[in-house]
């Protein structure tokens, strides 16, 4: 088995909701907020080591800056590990031990938005993110579902669903824009 061929559960999440042969997999990569944070926090804790003052509070401060690393590190790999697989009949998204398979034929629409951040009026960046709205029967009902920067490509990505569901993309204009 390789390592972008589904592993068991999502092949049986696939067999259930009939989405066919497996075509590829779109890997899953850690958003640059936490990987800041996680260096923020080494950063404050080792000049702590290296400089002091040594108390509980900051001992404290200190074991509980690790955990918190420790704790988004192994969440990382965990959602990394996953990522979207592509099938003839729909998709099938791991993050960790959460599966959501979709058919195409249950995609109702696409929306795109870009956000755009500043730092004191300076731009510093911005995040690309399309909005699904999935059906999910037998409700009635549609739910939301987001693909962001934290799949590798989500542009081609989500062209690749727009094609295979028949749903064209529709640009979300901010106000003011």
């Amino acid at each position: 088995m390789s390592i972008d061929s589904p592993g068991e559960a999502v092949a049986a999440l696939a067999r259930r909701l009939e989405l066919g042969r497996f075509e590829r997999r779109v890997l899953r990569r850690p958003g640059l907020p936490g990987v800041v944070f996680c260096c923020v926090l080494l950063i404050v804790t080792a000049n702590f080591l290296v400089n002091g003052p040594y108390n509980a509070l900051t001992v404290t401060g200190m074991a509980l800056a690790l955990l918190s690393v420790g704790a988004w590190v192994y969440v990382w790999f965990r959602r990394t590990r996953g990522g979207l697989y592509v099938f003839t009949g729909g998709f099938v998204d791991a993050a960790g031990r959460r599966l959501v398979g979709v058919r195409w034929t249950d995609v109702v629409s696409i929306s795109t938005e870009e956000t755009s951040y500043a730092v004191n009026s300076l731009p510093a960046g911005s995040t690309l993110h399309y909005t699904l709205k999935l059906r999910r029967p037998p409700r009635p009902e549609t739910v939301d579902w987001t693909l962001n920067t934290t799949y590798t490509d989500v542009d081609q990505l989500a062209g690749l669903i727009s094609r295979r569901a028949g749903v064209p993309i529709t640009t979300v204009r901010p106000p003011g824009r």
